[in-house]
């Protein structure tokens, strides 16, 4: 019978001939592995008559000549086998990330506690109203953790009163390496920013009991026990693992499991099974259980929890199949020749006392672990642990030898160098996925943490300037993110806004977060094209629940958002967004994307129908509300006040039955509280003098549990905060400013009156001061159509006349603030573009950086065609046009939304009153790859033939994967989408710049 050695031994050189058909497959020299294989072996001379020690032959691959080849051809078919869609889970398998999840997020109040969800959290069973949760779902360089499977037991009982419950969890080792699973209990000590996690003193086999021997009476065993910890070693209660301690240095450490690695056929993994760790006890005052699992790897090294995982891949996934592939035996499932050794225990033992050993001595200790040399210490050790594999007098000997007397024993040792190479490097890291090369350069310690949560009740209130949510966000998202401080799976969740305006809180209520450290919430709101429209962020806070009310285990959180002004350029062309109808007697918004969906006004100054004229519309930002006038008949005027925030009939009044035209002037920003400059100009001549027309004030509340309040329309005729000469068709009020024009031809005229501290009687009122008569120059007007302040108290005046704006300060005097032509010359008037002899100018409004509005008809206004909204740059130049603009009067917010009063007759009231409706200007989303960076500009490549250079500045918001970032963490070649104003010169201003990697 031939020895399982010979066919590697030649006594004698090969002949020239053999030599020279195959060079390839000879050298000559010492073979350093055959040499310890045969020393170890047996001091007996082979069948073929060699002594160990002796000069042989071996057909071994010349690796230096085969390199080459090898590499690319092996390379090339390993990386197609990695590509193959077909051969998923065989040569290739993905363990796809966990970025964020939304953990239960419902829109909702706060929530009772609730059952487990199956998929990231577990109830504690028993009388423990606690739940527990994985608090990272990312899988770790080849090991998945199923957060479904999570278990706990809280009702297992325990002799110990500081430990109860059992822990069960499910994982699968995807990758050709075997780890060893350690447990750590931690728990919070500190609060706020300076809490940290300690480890919890689990104690040591350090007290020594003794017991009678039953087998010899009168004799003593003497042994040592944990005192601290209740559980056995392994959790194992077999006399095989009593004097283990050895691989539990650390009293903060309790070793679970090795957890092997898929099977293998040939060195490719396959699918893998997974494995079930139980931890049988959990001290009471834990916070968080810590899963370490330690392997072969680089990173930070932690001696205690590695050693097991790196002897036993060294044995395993190393030294064995060396030996296997010498002797043709190479077993097709690696996991089936462990699971035959796992079967004798006593092997195990022996064989975790020889690696452990050898991974804790001098020469592979933590320094050498440090250098992060993963292919050299898996080399050292298969090396240094093939003797005793291979010992036939050793339980595992005996196992292993029964693998390779199945072997064919043939022609197997190029397979050996073929694997050497293989590990030396020969094949790339990134062409061997999945394999010993990629293990290597896995962490050598990766962890998972299993929390107890608390739930979050999360409360998002609008605006505080504003009362409301960005209209501009109508109809679109907003997103909820959560941070965590701790290593923690983000939470991150987006649900669709509301409809139509919307001002009251939104809720979202989130179940079983990881608890402990500290959490920040950021909420975003979006319009339908992707734009931020408004933002808001919490502090740092504790996570975990507030410990009072009816839910102990719940935070409350609440997040102020903050609108943003939409930037403007000529792309700005505004969209109907929402108007005002009648339902049940209830004014309620309808919006474009509600059910049934609003439809744009139609109707013009030429339909018909019951409304004869209509007068002014006027903005409070501050108390929420719109104010309007118009007339029925031609006799009769009504004034009007609705809310503009969620319920327009929460601040709806009316005053009817007016004989002389009447006028609204609110201030946009101001008190709120019933204080505020706002007014109605009263020309009542059955109160006033002759024709003077006075103010009088309007009390405009908004509260914070009421919203915005009805106003008194009918205010006290006796009490007067000024008086005009005659009745004015459009009112402009600003600061403790009330300016005034009137459309008959004989009373071209400005008039501005500065309100006194508190009002009077009418008879002492103080008188509106005239200045600019009629008259077509600087400081003269021509047919005021429309007055309007803006932000800086500029006094503007749109005039039918002369098709152009002029500006006055308040004391009448000309105001040179225009430069439309870009001379350096500013001037006083901006002349109106797309003007002709048909145009009809109907009103003008101004935001507070000073773009100007103008609404227009053509002809006699007949069609919605004929009707459009300019807008102006704060230069006076021409931006953008807005056509099918149908209505008869504008206002403007604070961050540039436009409201309209409307001919359209809001149907199933008794008597006709108008609607208005909601503009936003869509901003339009510049999506493209960076092609190069050059702070603080970039080049977006839109299209193959368009490229957009794109600029920023310190306001810019940056985020690159929905995380804050800035212009200097972004590549090139990757994906973003820019918002912002574009310049006459092509460039883009981002006021919001959104990269994807």
């Amino acid at each position: 019978m031939l020895s399982p050695t010979e066919h590697l031994l030649y006594p004698s050189p090969p002949t020239p001939e053999s030599l020279a058909n195959d060079p390839l497959l000879w050298r000559e020299g010492r073979d350093p592995l055959i040499e310890r294989l045969l020393t170890m072996r047996s001091s007996q001379p082979t069948d073929s008559g060699s002594q160990p020690g002796d000069w042989v032959y071996s057909q071994r691959l010349n690796i230096d000549a085969l390199q080459p080849a090898l590499s690319g051809s092996l390379g090339a078919a390993l990386a197609a086998a990695k590509n193959a869609e077909e051969l998923e889970g065989i040569t290739w398998n993905v363990q796809s990330a966990v970025a964020s999840t939304d953990y239960g997020a419902t829109p909702a109040g706060p929530p009772p506690r609730r059952a487990a969800s199956p998929a990231t959290e577990a109830k504690s069973l028993g009388d423990d109203d606690v739940t527990w949760t994985v608090t990272n779902l990312s899988p770790g360089s080849g090991l998945s953790v199923d957060a479904s499977s999570l278990k706990v037991d809280m009702s297992k009982d325990t002799d110990n009163p500081d430990y109860a419950g059992q822990l069960t969890l499910d994982c699968t080792n995807h990758w050709l390496r075997h780890l060893s699973a350690y447990v750590q209990f931690l728990k919070y000590s500190g609060e706020g920013s300076a809490q940290t996690l300690v480890p919890i003193d689990l104690g040591a086999s350090d007290t020594e009991v003794t017991k009678p021997d039953p087998s010899q009476p009168g004799h003593l065993i003497h042994y040592y026990v944990n005192t601290k910890w209740p559980g056995d070693f392994c959790n194992v209660k077999e006399p095989i693992w009593s004097g283990m301690g050895f691989i539990e240095p650390d009293h903060t450490k309790k070793f679970l499991s090795w957890v092997s690695p898929t099977g293998t056929i040939c060195g490719i993994p396959v699918p893998a099974a997974p494995s079930t760790l139980t931890v049988d006890y959990l001290p009471k005052d834990a916070n968080v259980v810590r899963i370490m699992w330690g392997g072969l790897g680089r990173g930070p090294y932690d001696q205690d929890v590695c050693a097991l995982g790196i002897s036993f891949t060294a044995v395993f996934e190393l030294a064995l199949p060396m030996i296997l592939l010498m002797y043709d035996a190479a077993t097709v499932d690696s996991a089936a020749l462990t699971e035959s050794v796992w079967n004798h225990k006593g092997t195990m033992f022996n064989l975790a006392k020889t690696i452990v050993g050898v991974v804790m001595n001098t020469k592979l200790n933590a320094d050498t672990m440090i250098q992060q040399d993963a292919e050299a210490i898996g080399k050292f050790l298969a090396e240094s642990l093939l003797p005793d594999l291979l010992q036939t007098g050793c339980a595992y000997g005996v196992i292993l030898m029964a693998q390779i007397a199945v072997g064919a024993v043939v022609e197997s040792i190029p397979f050996l160098d073929i694997a050497s190479l293989i590990f030396n490097g020969a094949i790339t890291v990134a062409q061997l996925s999945q394999t010993i090369v990629e293990v290597v350069d896995s962490p050598f310690v990766f962890t998972t943490d299993i929390a107890r949560t608390f739930d979050l009740a999360l409360t998002m209130n609008p605006d505080e300037a504003m009362h409301e949510f960005p209209p501009e966000a109508i109809g679109g998202t907003y997103q909820v993110s959560i941070a965590f401080s701790s290593n923690a799976t983000p939470a991150v969740t987006t649900f669709a806004m509301p409809a139509t305006t919307w001002s009251e809180p939104l809720q979202l209520s989130f179940s079983s977060l990881p608890a402990g450290g500290q959490i920040q919430v950021s909420v975003f709101m979006y319009s339908p094209t992707g734009w931020q429209a408004g933002q808001g962020q919490s502090a740092w806070i504790d996570a975990k629940g507030d410990g009072t009310g009816p839910n102990p285990a719940t935070r409350t959180v609440s997040v102020t958002v903050t609108n943003n002004a939409p930037p403007l350029d000529q792309f700005s062309v505004y969209q109907f967004t929402e108007k005002t109808v009648l339902s049940g007697g209830v004014r309620q918004w309808l919006g474009t994307t509600s059910e049934p969906p609003a439809v744009q006004p139609t109707a013009t100054v030429a339909t018909d129908t019951e409304l004869t004229r209509l007068g002014g519309l006027t903005i409070s930002q501050s108390a929420g509300m719109l104010g309007y006038s118009y007339q029925r008949d031609a006799s009769q005027f009504t004034v009007e006040n609705v809310s503009l925030l969620q319920h327009p009939q929460s601040a709806y009044a009316a005053a009817s039955g007016i004989v002389v035209t009447p006028a609204l002037a609110y201030q946009r920003t101001g008190a709120y509280d019933g204080s505020g400059l706002n007014f109605y100009l009263d020309g009542n001549p059955a109160t006033n003098l002759g024709e003077e027309a006075h103010l009088r004030r309007l009390s405009l509340v908004w509260t914070q549990s009421g919203g915005s309040q009805p106003p008194n329309l009918n205010p006290d005729p006796s009490l007067s905060w000024g008086r005009f000469p005659f009745p004015m068709d459009r009112l402009a009020g600003f600061n403790d400013y009330v300016a005034g024009i009137s459309f008959d031809v004989n009373h071209s005229k400005l008039y501005v009156l500065q309100v006194p501290a508190a009002g009077g009687p009418n008879e002492t009122a103080p008188k509106a001061c005239m200045f600019a008569g009629p008259g077509t120059r600087v400081g003269l007007v021509s047919v005021p159509r429309a007055i309007t302040f803006g932000m800086q108290g500029q006094i503007f005046v749109l005039e039918q006349g002369t098709c152009r704006i002029q500006a006055f300060d308040t004391s009448g005097n000309p105001l040179p603030c225009f430069d439309p032509t870009g001379s350096g010359t500013k001037q006083a008037t901006m002349p109106l573009a797309n003007a002709t002899a048909q145009t009809v100018w109907l009103d003008v409004a101004v935001e507070p950086q000073g773009y100007l509005y103008v609404l227009s008809y053509e002809g006699l206004g007949r069609s919605p065609d004929d009707y459009h909204l300019d807008l102006y740059r704060p230069d006076g130049s021409f931006l953008a046009r807005t056509d099918h603009f149908a209505a008869a009067a504008i206002a403007v917010d604070i961050i540039r939304d436009v409201y309209s009063l409307n001919y359209e007759v809001l149907e199933g009231d008794a008597t006709p009153e108008p609607s208005v409706s909601l503009w936003v200007p869509p901003v339009k989303a510049y999506r493209g790859s960076i092609l190069s960076i050059n702070a603080p500009s970039l080049a977006l490549q839109e299209s193959p033939q368009t490229i957009l250079t794109v600029t920023t500045d310190a306001s810019t918001i940056v985020r690159l994967n929905g995380v804050t970032a800035t212009l200097a963490d972004l590549k090139p070649g990757i994906t973003a989408t820019a918002f912002g104003a574009m310049s006459s010169a092509g460039v883009l201003f981002a006021t919001q710049l959104f990269a994807t990697s």
